[in-house]
């Protein structure tokens, strides 16, 4: 008995040595990372908060609800302070707005100010390719628990100056985004319970527009 005990002592802190090699020591490690976690995702869902801040205002704009993404697909419902749905499928943008009657629909673009966390969300797997990434402080790369860099866009992206983004170490998963316009109103998600492919239902990313519901057409969200 005391001999499989330490065999596993020694496998347990052999397995920790190894974690502790494999850790990222720069944020092309941490994107790496990303892009691997992203490009092998089958599904994901997490319960988000969005927060809003308006340059001059000192109120504070809160939203909450639930996020679901697949590969090409993604959908958010939110239910707080009202109830919303976005439904993205291969470019296509479908906003309902149940209070209003009406359903915004738009093909996605990152040159639209309102769709940008639609389409990081959509890229993760090639942030690299879209951004120029660092560490947000390089003397503290990792904060709260998640590394956190900062992406700059390698080419103008409609009036957005910088993203700060937060990394699960472990998971390699995105747990916070900001988005950081030149305007000064930055917006926020931070994401929790997240569960990777929990096998998702196709169903779920597709929208009938209901009866009595008016659809506008537009090229964006705007």
């Amino acid at each position: 008995m005391i001999g499989r005990a330490v065999r596993v002592v020694v496998f347990a802190l052999s397995g920790i040595m190894a974690l502790g090699a494999a850790a990222p020591s720069t944020p092309d490690d941490v994107v790496a990372g990303v892009r691997d976690t992203y490009g092998a995702l089958s599904d994901l869902s997490a319960e988000f908060t969005q927060t809003t801040t308006v340059s001059g205002f000192s109120t504070t704009l809160v939203s909450k609800g639930r996020v679901y993404l697949a590969k090409g697909k993604m959908r958010w419902d939110y239910t707080e302070p009202s109830n919303q749905q976005i439904y993205v499928n291969d470019g296509r943008v479908q906003y309902y707005i149940p209070a209003h009657k009406q359903v915004i629909v738009s093909t996605l673009s990152p040159d639209a100010d309102d769709q940008l966390p639609l389409h990081l969300l959509m890229t993760l797997d090639r942030l690299d390719a879209q951004f120029a990434v660092t560490w947000e402080d390089p003397a503290v790369p990792r904060r709260d628990g998640a590394y956190r860099l900062r992406l700059e866009p390698k080419h103008p992206v409609a009036d957005l100056e910088y993203v700060t983004v937060g990394i699960d170490p472990q998971r390699r998963v995105v747990t916070a985004i900001a988005l950081h316009p030149k305007n000064g109103n930055v917006s926020s998600f931070v994401f929790s319970r997240l569960v990777v492919n929990p096998r998702l239902e196709a169903s779920l990313f597709s929208f009938s527009v209901p009866e009595g519901i008016e659809v506008v057409e537009t090229p964006t969200l705007r």
